[in-house]
C-alpha cells in the first residue's frame, strides 16, 4: 500500500495500491481491507493525494484532471471538480491536493518562487 491516510474519526485508513491505480479502505470495526469501486476513469491509472473530509464521511482523490469524492458509507463515487487544463506539476514536479474543513478543493501548483495565484474551480 502507498500514501496511507487515517480518517479523522479513527475508523478507517485509506491507501493507494503501490502503482497508484486502486484505492483501498481499511475498516477497523470490520478488521479488513476493501477496494473502492471507481468509475471508468478518463485516463486509466493514476490516483493521488487522498484527503479526508473533516467528518470522515467522504474521501477525496485526484485522478488526472478530475477530483473524485467517495462517500464512504454508500460507496458512491462522483466527480466533484474538474481541474481542466490547469497543469498541476511545476518545473520540479511538485504538486499537492487537499480539502479544507468546509470541503473546498485546494490544489498547489509550483511554478517557481516569484508569483502566487488563487483559482476558483467550477464545482459540480
Amino acid at each position: 500500500m502507498f500514501s496511507p491516510r487515517w480518517s479523522p474519526d479513527g475508523r478507517y485508513i485509506a491507501a493507494l495500491s503501490d502503482n497508484s491505480t486502486k484505492l483501498f479502505l481499511y475498516d477497523f470495526e470490520k478488521a479488513g481491507w476493501k477496494q473502492v469501486s471507481l468509475p471508468t476513469l478518463p485516463k486509466p491509472g493514476y490516483l493521488g493525494w487522498p484527503a479526508w473530509s473533516h467528518d470522515s464521511r467522504s474521501l477525496y482523490a485526484i485522478n488526472n484532471q478530475n477530483v473524485l469524492k467517495v462517500r464512504v458509507s454508500e460507496g458512491l463515487v462522483e466527480t466533484v471538480a474538474s481541474i481542466g487544463e490547469f497543469e498541476m506539476t511545476g518545473p520540479f514536479g511538485w504538486r499537492w491536493f487537499g480539502v479544507t474543513p468546509d470541503e473546498q478543493i485546494v490544489v498547489l501548483r509550483d511554478r517557481g518562487v516569484h508569483e502566487a495565484y488563487a483559482l476558483d474551480l467550477e464545482y459540480r
